[in-house]
This record gives C-alpha cells, sequence and structure tokens, in this order.
C-alpha cells in the first residue's frame, strides 16, 4: 500500500566499490528519516529500545559510520526498506592514465507510516514525562525552600535571645551554623532553580546584620 509508507531517496558520493557506494546512499536514507521524523540520526536507536524493547540483531553501517562493519540495530531502524537502486560509474583518469573506477549510488527507500507515528508518540510521551519531572523537581525545592525558611527564622530567634540571656558567643555559633545550611543549599540550587536560589540569598543577608548586633554586645578585655 503506497499511501502506508513513505519513500526516501539517498544519494551517495563517489567511492571505489559498489558496496560503499550502496551503504553510503542507504546512509543517507536513513539520515532523511531521521531528519523528517524530527530526531538525531544517533536517536533512532534510543527510540525503537523504547518502542520495541529490544534490538533486532540487523546489521546496519548507518547509525556510526561505515567504518563499523557489524552491530546490533533496532527494529525501526532496519524498517527503511531500500526498493530501487541505480548507479553511475566514472572512470578517472589521470596524466592521460586510467586511475579506477568510481561508483555513485542513488537509492529509492521507503518506511512504514506507522513508524513515523511511533517515534512521534514516543517523543510526546517523554516529554509528559520531562514536564512531570520538572514539576516534582519544582515541588521537592519549594518544600526545601519553606524548610530552611523555617530553619532561620528559628536560629534568629534563639540567636536573640541567647544573646539577652548574656551568650554572644553561643549566639554567634548559631548564626554561623545557620549561614552555612543556607550556603550549601543555595550551592545545590545554582543551576536549578533562580526563584528558590534568590529566596535563599535573601535569608543569608539577614545573617550579616544579627551578627553586628551580637558582636556590639561583646566586650573585649584587652
Amino acid at each position: 500500500d503506497k499511501e502506508s509508507r513513505h519513500s526516501l531517496i539517498g544519494i551517495s558520493g563517489y567511492h571505489a566499490t559498489e558496496q560503499e557506494g550502496r551503504s553510503e546512499a542507504i546512509r543517507y536514507a536513513r539520515a532523511e528519516f531521521a531528519r523528517y521524523i524530527g530526531v538525531q540520526v544517533a536517536e533512532l536507536d534510543e527510540y525503537a529500545s523504547a518502542i520495541y524493547g529490544k534490538a533486532s540483531g540487523v546489521l546496519d553501517p548507518t547509525i556510526s559510520g561505515k567504518s563499523q562493519s557489524s552491530q546490533e540495530t533496532n527494529e525501526l531502524v532496519s524498517r527503511v526498506k531500500p526498493k530501487e537502486w541505480y548507479f553511475e560509474k566514472q572512470q578517472g583518469v589521470c596524466r592521460g592514465q586510467e586511475s579506477g573506477v568510481a561508483y555513485q549510488y542513488f537509492v529509492l527507500a521507503d518506511v512504514p507510516v506507522e513508524e513515523y507515528e511511533k517515534v512521534q508518540a514516543e517523543k510526546e510521551n517523554r516529554r509528559i514525562k520531562k514536564e512531570a519531572e520538572l514539576a516534582r523537581e519544582e515541588e521537592r525545592i519549594e518544600k526545601e525552600i519553606k524548610d530552611l525558611a523555617a530553619s532561620h527564622q528559628t536560629a534568629l530567634l534563639e540567636a536573640e535571645a541567647l544573646l539577652s540571656k548574656g551568650d554572644p558567643m553561643l549566639a554567634l555559633a548559631l548564626l554561623q551554623a545557620d549561614w552555612s545550611r543556607l550556603y550549601d543549599a543555595g550551592r545545590g540550587l545554582q543551576t536549578k532553580e533562580a526563584g528558590g536560589l534568590e529566596q535563599i540569598h535573601s535569608m543569608q543577608r539577614d545573617i550579616p546584620v544579627r551578627v553586628g548586633r551580637v558582636q556590639s554586645a561583646l566586650l573585649v578585655d584587652p
């Protein structure tokens, strides 16, 4: 059924052997299939593993290049099938002497439409999963910030109480521990969530003010 299959054209460069020309032509056609469905050639194997669950064992030189003679590939890639071949043969000439034959191959290949639909469905499934993971991460960060804010307020109140009781050194130690906790949390959020990071910086700015109040209460005996 022609309507149920996509047609692809592959063209090779000039090669010394017919096998090299055919390999490059079909590799080009499969790369065109990858571009058509919107993924990188190297991603085809990953998508197919998710779609089909296992490798098909078909030898395919298209993923890692023609220098690799054999590898396991997936059913998705292997279903890009050559239908018609055409080649041109050129005779090389150097200084009036024949220098060998070069082959250029053209291939008409096709692939079932359902393969395109399967990859699009898998891409959408991955997008949904990624969004869900991001939402869970944002929820975790939000909870972490709330816990940090609660600990920070407790530390400030306890430091104030210690100062009023005449124990400024213990108050300083408490504020230092609070600073270290906020610093460690900020480092963990540097590449994740800018809003949460700004909240941590805001809490950190409270601490030097409190430290200054404690230090002003200290009497240093020369």
